[in-house]
């Protein structure tokens, strides 16, 4: 089996990259609608090809299963440790973001009377039961209760938790059996998954099922990891330039075209398991120190906070700037997403060394 340093700096390049999909993507989300008339605005071109985020939600799924593997396989697995190791990594930080977001929506709430961006209005103004808050903090809130109120970005957490947990499962089977029995084993865990959410979605829309859906992600990138351990490759940086180009261009395309859009999740996740596959055999010795890898990997590691918390970034500075700034302006869009890209750095920067990192290890002394 492959000997590994305890860092993978390209799995920090993809977790940047995810994380700037999804970020771009809820940028669009306020400015591509005027908020005065309802009308719906030209969106800068680059600005539209960014606009991927559920891919970049499924690259972090894809991401997951890998990491995991990697990690387990280079020491013991103990079931109680791994288990307590990912509550800490999500629980916490997800709770008090619950906290902060609905401290938040009730200072804005005589924004809803007015606004007519659904996308905004529809994380501001919402009725929180007892009970949906227990279902969000029991993260289960993708079975139960009301869908995605408090923060839109919520409906991955409960799926990536629910993920560890099958993954304290089935860790074991994949970890000692030969190559082609696992890739056997998690197909049909598929395919099971796969149709249990068509029959769940006949019987109700009341919620997604994505856990259901969006498991080939996860279960993908614990079968790239293993084949990555048994040998692993260096391609060429131009192979990897036009492979990683093709791949995103592909996503783009996916995005914007309606004839294959009931087939969206799945090429999107065959595209986020290739390019994982692409960038971790990458030869890496000659890009180590190029800028923008810098800034990937910077995102990459305040990702989870940026995630939980840049609603609340993109939101407020909306409702600051949109009375300011005419955002049918293509530059007003560019420079307003520079400045949320710069300041959901700085901020998850922040919490992450004052709060997540704190969190991590605390829950490590637990582990053992």
């Amino acid at each position: 089996m492959l000997k590994l340093k305890n860092n993978i700096v390209q799995l920090s390049w993809l977790r940047g990259m995810a994380i700037i999909f999804v970020l771009f993507s809820h940028i669009l989300r306020v400015i591509e609608i005027d908020n005065a008339t309802g009308e719906k605005l030209d969106i800068f071109p680059l600005l539209k090809c960014l606009d991927i985020g559920s891919f970049g939600v499924l690259l972090f799924f894809a991401l997951s299963g890998c990491t995991l593997y990697i990690s387990l396989s280079q020491r013991e697995f103990k079931r109680s440790g791994f288990l307590i190791r990912r509550f800490f990594r999500i629980w916490p930080l997800f709770t008090f973001s619950i906290v902060v977001y609905v401290f938040f929506s009730i200072s804005m709430s005589q924004y809803t009377e007015t606004a007519v961006n659904l996308w905004i209005t529809n994380q501001l103004s919402y009725s929180l039961s007892m009970q949906d808050l227990v279902y969000y903090l029991l993260l289960i809130n993708n079975y139960f209760g009301q869908y995605q109120i408090i923060n839109g970005a919520y409906w991955s957490l409960p799926v990536e938790f629910q993920f560890y947990l099958m993954f304290s499962i089935i860790y074991p089977v994949i970890y000692r059996t030969p190559l082609w029995i696992s890739i056997i084993f998690t197909i049909s865990i598929v395919v099971l998954s796969y149709v249990l959410y068509l029959y769940l979605n006949t019987r109700t829309s009341y919620n997604d099922y994505v856990f259901f859906k969006s498991i080939f992600s996860f279960l993908g990138g614990i079968i790239v990891a293993k084949v990555y351990l048994r040998k692993a490759y260096r391609y060429n940086l131009l192979f990897v330039f036009l492979a990683i180009s093709s791949i995103l261009f592909l996503a783009v395309f996916i995005r914007y075209t309606p004839l294959i859009t009931t087939l969206h999740i799945e090429a999107w996740v065959l595209l986020s398991l290739l390019l994982l596959w692409i960038v971790l055999n990458m030869n890496t010795s000659k890009l180590i120190n190029l800028k923008l890898l810098k800034v990937l990997e910077m995102f990459g590691t305040v990702s989870y906070s940026m995630y939980l918390f840049h609603n609340l970034l993109i939101m407020g500075t909306f409702l600051i700037f949109e009375s300011l700034i005419d955002f049918q302006a293509w530059a007003a869009q560019i420079l307003y997403a520079i400045f949320i890209m710069a300041a959901a750095y700085f901020i998850s920067k922040i919490i992450y060394e004052q709060l997540e990192v704190k969190i991590i290890n605390f829950g490590r002394k637990y582990e053992k």
